[in-house]
């Protein structure tokens, strides 16, 4: 049965309708296949943590080796430089403890990590890197460059997890038995919170996974005039009205050609947020087949001039950040940034 989401306008031209291709049930579950229904119909947007599935991983690799490879800040060299500042005040932490778990929230290929777990290495202080991602082609990037890196020296734990609906405590359970001082750190390093609608609520889920008195590290752009211009998330030189490169595996796999819309780029500064969206030059039908069978059918149209959101990136000041830390139940112990001001690090305690 087709249950069509239904638009206000009436379309002005024929209905296209598209069906995704079979890979696209062979990459996503039902679940998230679900979900990506839900956030199309309710919200006109779609998860950006599902570009990382399958290709997408390999393009966001490509896309963080660039920028570590630049000479330039970037969020990945300036996530480097804040975790490195910020190591004094870590070794103060670190003399009440035997050893530390490292959780890394949305660990991508683990560049942004590298230096803080050879210092713990380094250290005899490290006890588990634990890795959690949506995607599960991005953990094994991700434990590939660990065991690459550190070889017997790291142990690689991965977990496929949408830090948006689901909590890690089940993963540090078994430590809170043990008579060891162990000390769980929590990293939630780049931009990715800033992409989510409602970032507190997985703050909170963060928060609900802990235990009071650990530790939470949190990176984040700051609001400044250049970033509200910036929207380079490319691998190459391109038309800058095309697609990103990591948008392009997820509208590959939808089936959704680039003739039947126009790119958007932009910052609110209502919703004080950067966005990228898609205006649709025709009208559109998505039809999904779920079910065991793909006998139960799913449409969702959209009408010319109907728009999609790809990504966002919600615009922090650093009160901003440690307001969101303090409603959320972390209690912000130090803060340090970036030399050109354009990126921030908070390292808070867990209440």
């Amino acid at each position: 049965m087709t249950e069509p989401y239904c638009a206000n306008a009436q379309p002005s031209r024929p209905v296209q309708e598209i069906r995704p291709r079979p890979e696209f049930y062979e990459v996503y579950s039902e679940e998230q296949i679900h979900g990506l229904l839900t956030d199309l119909e309710n919200y006109h947007e779609m998860n950006f943590g599902y570009s990382y599935f399958d290709d997408g991983a390999d393009n966001w690799d490509g896309y963080a080796r660039r920028l570590a490879a630049q000479n330039s800040p970037n969020s990945l060299t300036g996530t480097v430089e804040l975790l490195k500042m910020s190591t004094p005040y870590i070794d103060t932490v670190l003399e009440k403890h035997d050893s530390v778990n490292i959780i890394d929230i949305g660990a991508g290929n683990a560049l942004p990590v590298r230096g803080l777990l050879k210092y713990l290495v380094e250290r005899q202080k490290l006890g588990r890197y634990i890795a959690l991602d949506i995607s599960d082609k991005m953990l094994d990037i991700a434990e590939r460059n660990i065991q690459d890196w550190f070889k017997d020296n790291v142990t690689f734990e991965g977990h496929q997890l949408d830090i948006t609906h689901k909590g890690f405590r089940s993963a540090l359970v078994k430590d809170e038995s043990k008579n060891e001082r162990i000390l769980n750190v929590a990293l939630f390093l780049g931009g990715t919170p800033n992409n989510f609608r409602d970032p507190d609520s997985s703050f909170r889920i963060i928060h609900d996974s802990l235990r009071q008195g650990d530790m939470f590290i949190r990176t984040s752009k700051l609001d400044t005039d250049s970033a509200r211009n910036f929207f380079d998330f490319s691998t190459e030189n391109k038309d800058a009205s095309a697609l990103d490169t990591l948008d392009r595996f997820l509208f590959n796999v939808l089936n959704i050609d680039e003739s039947l819309f126009e790119v958007e780029r932009g910052y609110d500064p209502e919703l004080h947020q950067r966005y990228r969206r898609i205006r649709f030059t025709s009208p559109v039908k998505l039809i999904f087949e779920l079910g065991n069978n793909g006998d139960d059918q799913h449409a969702v149209e959209f009408n010319e001039d109907d728009r999609i959101l790809l990504w966002r990136a919600w615009h922090m000041t650093p009160k901003n950040i440690v307001d969101q830390l303090e409603r959320n139940g972390f209690r912000p112990m130090y803060t340090g940034r970036t030399q050109d001001e354009q990126y921030m690090l908070a390292l808070s305690c867990v209440d």
